[in-house]
């Protein structure tokens, strides 16, 4: 008699949990362990209830990925019921599960079957010690605000005699924030609940014919909560409105900031689930780089071959880097106020000569390789024929690349000459087929609701994994970012004026890899065009000792030169974008003089030292021919220190890495070709060819390192402004520069 009550209260607070479909899904979740296979969030609930047949009964139950806890207990602490789920998708419409129920009296074991799609469910599920007693689930959701469920069981009574229990409920959906539910079943009894929901949490009560009361608090980790109906028209919603830098705090989505790295796992993710059936992506500003774009496509066309997830791409201020998004796109659309700014990309570089003579400042530099052309800025009044060589090799390639990304899926004619006459108004792009629809973002939404895609935030993987992109396995894989100038120190990026040692940071964070026994590889992303000389050997030589304990891959980002490239050399293979810049095998230094300035100022200086070259590199002598010889020599050991480790690094001969060295930049492809990377592909599938060389299944993404700069979120992007003129200034203070110089805008 005592386990009969028991589980008529158990039945009875089953009935009563959620609200809304949820009221339904509980009913669910209890009977059949297979109705938690499509769920991948967290959810807390904590209740208290008071009925006939115990005072004040506590209990409460945890929801994680496909699995499931609860517990329960009135106020003596007796009666106590403890129960744990697991359940598998075998698809995202069909899921097996098995549960454990343990209480004072008994033991039960539970199997089920779950079949669900957007419009109903239907589940089987019986108790392993008593086949006898099978239990019925069917579910149908007729209407957006409707729900309608329908349970049945057999169950042994007193008499030992089997018999039949059923309870149907009515589900009304978002009545302005809250939901009714309404049950009745053969017990003839009624069961009323009302809730309010939150983003977030939401909180219900329920009353019944028979005494029984309910106050139940429910916390979820997404603000949507996953649906027993499957959502077979669930878009991500990415709003990409600011750029997204490598490291810190980047882009946005929807609202918050994250790296680009961040971004990357979520369309991966998303590429993956069986729960997300498109993307909707709003792009507003000049907010991707052409590398970005070139990661972005090759991740939808590499895990999206076959089109099974559609792409909306929605553009309201842009540039061609933006549009090329189109070429995974199965519609564009366009904000009918903005242009299609599609005349891009523009390169520019300033000459400071005539400047710097004009106020007395001159300049020495000394540099190996004719096309390391980093100081003509200083001693050239406009650029030499090395640098514009290479200028016309990049545009001809970024020119094909773009080309091959838009034509084919647009099925343009005449593509040069429509870049030619851009930018074009949303009417007359329409008209020329290079956008579909013309429409403001709230209608585009709306009428995407009348199709029943629902637009669904990423974040959820945002915020679980922000420091640590996670797959959720015991294997790992570290990532270590190097991103921008390097140099001694850096800025901390805080509004007073931090810095740290750059250097230091990174070499610490290299031995804290390699002293980890748990991280099965590496994965260094380089987004730099190089720095400091000595800070690049550094950095080589501690990914070189690295290398020995673990394996190491390069991922390059939109560039990894000069500098950059010398720290990816130390790498067993090397992955580039076909639009990253990279190459530049060359050194250079100098000095800058203001002697004349000063005396413009009418300020005199004294100067003397010990020995002949104690003025080496002073900004106050000018250098003598011994001097000047000096660094010739200086930098000529550095190159070749430089070309030894490319050689050793790539495996070449001292001819064949000087060959491809004198400074040059090469896009990815022609690096790949000359051997100075591996393959042409982005982070994740250097990700993917790890996973594959070390024989792992899931792994988790450590990244690195982790997130410290709160302040930019309050004082906005001055903060980047100072942090580039720091990083410049530490570099007055290197020897041996590894830098190179094409900036796109």
């Amino acid at each position: 008699m005592k386990l009969l009550l028991f589980f008529l209260t158990f039945t009875v607070f089953a009935q009563s949990k959620f609200v809304g479909d949820f009221y339904t899904q509980n009913y669910t979740f209890i009977e059949n362990p297979a109705a938690n296979f499509y769920k991948n969030d967290f959810e807390l609930n904590l209740r208290y209830n008071h009925e006939k047949y115990f005072d004040g009964y506590l209990g409460g139950e945890i929801f994680f990925l496909n699995s499931y806890f609860y517990y329960g207990a009135n106020e003596e602490n007796e009666n106590q019921q403890y129960m744990f789920s697991a359940s598998m998708p075998l698809s995202k419409y069909l899921g097996l599960g098995y549960s454990y129920l343990s209480n004072d009296i008994d033991n039960y074991h539970h199997f089920g079957v779950l079949i669900r799609n957007s419009f109903f469910y239907l589940g089987w599920s019986t108790d392993l010690n008593n086949s006898k007693s099978p239990y019925f689930q069917i579910g149908i959701n007729p209407f957006d605000n409707i729900a309608v469920s329908f349970h049945t069981n057999r169950y042994e009574n007193e008499k030992k005699d089997y018999e039949w229990n059923w309870r149907g409920t009515l589900t009304l959906l978002d009545l302005y924030g809250f939901d009714l539910s309404y049950s009745y079943g053969n017990d003839e009894k009624h069961f009323i609940q009302l809730g309010m929901n939150f983003p977030y949490n939401s909180i219900k009560t329920t009353t019944s014919t028979d005494k029984f009361t309910n106050v139940e608090l429910s916390f979820y980790s997404q603000k949507e909560r996953v649906s027993l109906f499957s959502k077979e028209n669930n878009y991500f919603h990415l709003i990409i409105d600011k750029p997204f830098s490598e490291i810190g705090n980047g882009g946005i989505i929807n609202g918050e900031s994250y790296t680009f790295l961040n971004l990357l796992y979520a369309i991966y993710e998303g590429l993956h689930s069986n729960d997300v059936d498109g993307f909707f992506i709003e792009v507003d500003g000049e907010v991707l780089g052409l590398s970005q774009v070139e990661e972005i496509i090759g991740l939808f066309k590499k895990f999206n071959s076959k089109n099974e997830k559609k792409v909306i791409l929605y553009l309201k201020r842009n540039n061609l880097a933006a549009y090329t998004l189109c070429s995974i796109a199965d519609k564009v659309i366009i904000h009918p106020a903005t242009e299609l700014s599609i005349q891009g990309p523009y390169f520019v570089r300033l000459f400071y000569k005539r400047l710097l003579d004009f106020i007395g400042v001159d300049t020495y530099f000394f540099k190996k390789s004719e096309y390391k052309t980093a100081p003509e800025e200083y001693t050239n009044n406009e650029p030499s024929k090395y640098y514009l060589e290479e200028l016309n090799d990049v545009k001809e390639v970024l020119a094909k690349w773009i080309r091959s990304n838009i034509v084919e899926k647009r099925k343009l004619i005449a593509f040069d000459y429509l870049i030619e006459e851009a930018p074009y108004s949303s009417v007359k792009a329409k008209d020329l087929n290079l956008v579909d629809e013309i429409d403001y973002v709230d209608f585009v939404k709306e009428n995407l609701r009348k199709q029943n895609i629902s637009l669904v935030s990423p974040k959820i993987y945002f915020n679980k994994f922000r420091n640590t992109l996670n797959y959720s396995s015991k294997d790992k894989i570290a990532v270590l970012t190097i991103d921008g100038i390097i140099s001694e120190n850096k800025s901390d990026g805080s509004f007073i004026g931090g810095s740290f040692s750059f250097r230091k940071e990174t070499m610490n964070i290299i031995d804290t890899i390699k002293n980890d026994s748990s991280i099965d590889g590496v994965i260094i992303r380089i987004n730099s065009p190089g720095g400091d000389g000595f800070v690049s050997d550094e950095i080589h030589r501690a990914v070189t000792l690295l290398k020995q304990s673990k394996k190491v891959y390069i991922s390059m980002s939109s560039v990894a030169a000069s500098g950059g490239y010398y720290i990816a050399v130390a790498g067993e293979k090397i992955f580039a974008n076909k639009t990253t810049i990279t190459g530049s095998i060359g050194v250079f230094s100098g000095q800058i003089v203001i002697k004349k300035l000063l005396s413009k100022l009418m300020i005199d200086i004294f100067s003397t030292s010990l020995w002949k070259n104690g003025s080496l590199l002073s900004m106050f002598e000018e250098p003598t021919p011994e001097q000047k010889n000096k660094m010739e020599e200086m930098v000529n050991n550095f190159y070749q220190i430089f070309l030894t480790r490319v050689k050793d690094g790539r495996k070449m001969s001292v001819e064949d890495a000087e060959k491809n060295a004198k400074g040059q930049i090469y896009l990815g492809e022609k690096a790949k070709e000359i051997k100075l990377v591996d393959e042409t592909g982005g982070f994740y599938d250097v990700v993917e060819t790890m996973k594959k060389d070390l024989s792992l299944t899931n792994v988790e993404l450590i990244a690195y390192p982790q997130e410290k700069n709160l302040l930019k979120l309050m004082f906005g992007d001055e903060e980047q402004l100072l942090t580039s003129i720091k990083n410049y200034m530490n570099l007055l203070n290197s020897s041996y520069l590894l830098i190179m110089d094409l900036e796109l805008k």
